[in-house]
């Protein structure tokens, strides 16, 4: 599980990175053409989404956290369903990634071996 686990924090680590880069190049291109900025949720949602994925994947000792991201998770499983209108893969992809973080999100959380 430390293998998924750090797969996962290079991968968000990666999206977070170039979410950020993505936005400001497109931005700066948009208002070449003269468009008006992109929304500010559409801006930062995906950066706190993924900043509290990448909280939760380096902070695994923290249950509340799991639980919040968890739930943060199946809203971005609805989003990725709603997604799939528009473009099959991308939606296959972010399940994918959510189905992985729910998989270790089972590990970390309910698959707690017993003591003693």
């Amino acid at each position: 599980m430390t293998g998924l686990r750090w797969s996962l924090i290079v991968v968000t680590a990666l999206l977070g990175a170039g979410w950020i880069l993505l936005v400001v190049w497109a931005d700066s291109f948009r208002r070449s053409f003269g468009a008006s900025p992109n929304a500010a949720v559409t801006v930062m949602l995906p950066v706190v989404v993924l900043g509290l994925i990448l909280a939760s994947l380096l902070l695994p000792e923290v249950r509340w956290l799991q639980h919040l991201v968890a739930a943060v998770a199946a809203a971005v499983a609805v989003g990725c369903v709603v997604l799939m209108v528009e473009t099959v893969f991308m939606g296959t992809l972010g399940l994918a990634y959510v189905g992985l973080w729910l998989l270790h999100y089972w590990h970390t959380v309910w698959n707690v071996p017993p003591k003693g």
